[in-house]
């Protein structure tokens, strides 16, 4: 998967906006469908192709104008994703995965005991690191 640093928030109908690049390289404009699917605890996104094989469990949703679509509320629950989630956005080869945005000290990448510094998130063992300095 190539990470894409980009972190978008799902509002409160359950839409979340695909950036342009990822939605130029992927070839998807306004009104494809795409086909949304869970799998490995993550929410798989491609774009709709008429007669291709399609997991059983998809979902089709068009792209709106502004490059919108809406996440299933079934998909939400069993995410347990609440209201205006952040999403890590992702590509794998013709698909966009999402994943639930979880923050992480800038350093050393642990998710436990998060302190803010000059707007970014370090961990109390980096913080006591840099404190030393």
């Amino acid at each position: 998967m190539k990470a894409t640093g980009i972190v978008r928030r799902i509002d409160d109908l359950g839409r979340l906006v695909f950036p342009i690049e990822i939605r130029r390289i992927l070839d998807i404009t306004q009104g494809d469908k795409i086909e949304i699917y869970v799998t490995n605890n993550k929410v798989v996104c491609k774009k709709y192709i008429e007669g291709a094989v399609h997991p059983t469990t998809s979902v089709v949703r068009p792209v709106d104008s502004l490059g919108r679509t809406v996440i299933p509320m079934e998909v939400r629950k069993m995410l347990s994703l609440p209201v205006k989630a952040a999403m890590q956005i992702f590509v794998d080869g013709d698909s966009i995965v999402l994943k639930e945005y979880e923050e992480k000290c800038v350093f050393c990448a642990r998710a436990d005991s998060l302190f803010d510094f000059k707007n970014k998130k370090i961990c109390a063992a980096c913080k006591e690191q840099i404190s030393i300095l």
